[in-house]
């Protein structure tokens, strides 16, 4: 002690105001720690949680509980903030208390109104997960099963699911697995957007629906690494009747059902495909509310065609995606401005269909005339 005190006195003010300062923001933060981990029951978990997932914030008894049985309390649970009611927040087959990342995934109960807020969904996520919204449609809150839903009486082109992504953590691809309903004659898209709601790929895999009236699970690959601007998927109904019950989205590079923190904790690599061998039940979660599992994997990674992109020199622009002749400013939905953007956007089976109007541009097809049908509606005049 006699030590510290002459070294105090020897100090200079400068050192003496440096040592005050620190100690000063020691206590406020530990104050400001203290005022935003307000728990009121003194239980072990904050105010914050017990009301995120609708715990008795004036119960003490509760802690020490289980109420998921997944071999965690209530109180670590809280630590981790993972759902104290569900054994496997993230839905990838591990349960929490096994589990070295329970929040490895984005798992969307698309509707449910325990995390539904308006158009927006709100439940926990990894930190490269921002938000999950709709624009146009509705929830749909059945007995056994919650949606988004668009009626097949709405306009063509309307109804959007939005998912946004924090790409300064997020370098990755991902994969989107949706649980839905396949309805045939409708048609349902994925665009991706940057953060102005630009374009920056769009109709990434043609209609992801087959017609087959009953539930499917599709699997997409997200192909960010490659579109660093990329931060929203968007899930575009082009026509008919969509009812999409669940999502996933989680980095999983060789495609092995593994995401790449179970890869980490199975010791295994995220570029090794082990056909998911070690996982037990990937994915089970999907098929909680549909009273019946989906009956079949459909994947997509891009290239399905079939899909007409209209180019219109009078009303279009080349930052709509081409996929609707009408424009719908709001949602940049209408048709291409120039023949060459349309081609740029075509895969091998697409239509191009080329309103009347007179294209001063250079068309280089470039090989595409063999895989693309090119259909002109006249007067055209092209250089």
């Amino acid at each position: 002690m006699e030590y510290l005190r002459n070294k105090w006195q020897s100090a200079t003010i400068f050192a003496k105001s440096i040592f005050c300062l620190l100690i000063m923001l020691c206590i406020g933060t530990i104050t400001l720690m203290s005022v935003l981990a307000v728990d009121t029951d003194k239980d072990g978990m904050t105010d914050e949680y017990e009301t995120f997932f609708s715990l008795n914030a004036d119960n003490p008894s509760d802690g020490p509980l289980s109420y998921d049985e997944d071999a965690l309390s209530n109180v670590t649970e809280s630590v981790f903030f993972t759902d104290p009611y569900i054994e496997d927040t993230d839905r990838d087959g591990f349960i929490d208390g096994e589990d070295s990342n329970a929040v490895s995934r984005a798992y969307i109960d698309w509707g449910e109104p325990l995390w539904t807020k308006g158009d927006n969904y709100i439940y926990i996520a990894p930190d490269w997960f921002e938000e999950a919204f709709k624009i146009g449609g509705e929830w749909l809150v059945e007995s056994n099963s919650t949606a988004w839903h668009v009626s097949q009486a709405e306009d063509a082109n309307s109804g959007q699911l939005c998912i946004k992504v924090d790409r300064n953590i997020l370098t990755n691809n991902l994969v989107l697995q949706l649980e839905l309903l396949d309805t045939p004659d409708a048609t349902l898209y994925v665009d991706l957007v940057d953060t102005n709601e630009d374009m920056v790929l769009a109709n990434l895999f043609g209609n992801v629906l087959g017609g087959s009236n009953e539930n499917e699970r599709v699997e997409l690959n997200i192909p960010l690494a490659d579109n660093p601007d990329a931060s929203c998927i968007v899930l575009y109904r082009g026509t008919g009747e969509i009812t999409i019950y669940e999502s996933q989205l989680y980095i999983d590079e060789d495609g092995d059902g593994l995401d790449a923190d179970q890869e980490l904790q199975l010791g295994t690599s995220d570029r090794i495909n082990n056909n998911g061998a070690s996982a037990g039940g990937i994915g089970v979660g999907l098929s909680r509310l549909t009273g019946s599992p989906a009956n079949n994997l459909i994947k997509k990674t891009g290239g399905e065609a079939g899909n007409v992109i209209h180019v219109n020199f009078r009303t279009g622009k080349d930052k709509y995606n081409g996929r609707s002749e009408a424009v719908l400013e709001s949602n940049d939905q209408g048709p291409k401005k120039t023949i060459n953007a349309g081609l740029s956007i075509a895969k091998p089976g697409d239509t191009i269909k080329i309103w009347p109007g007179q294209y001063d541009e250079e068309v280089n097809l470039c090989g595409k005339e063999k895989e693309l049908k090119i259909e002109i509606v006249e007067p055209v005049w092209i250089r």
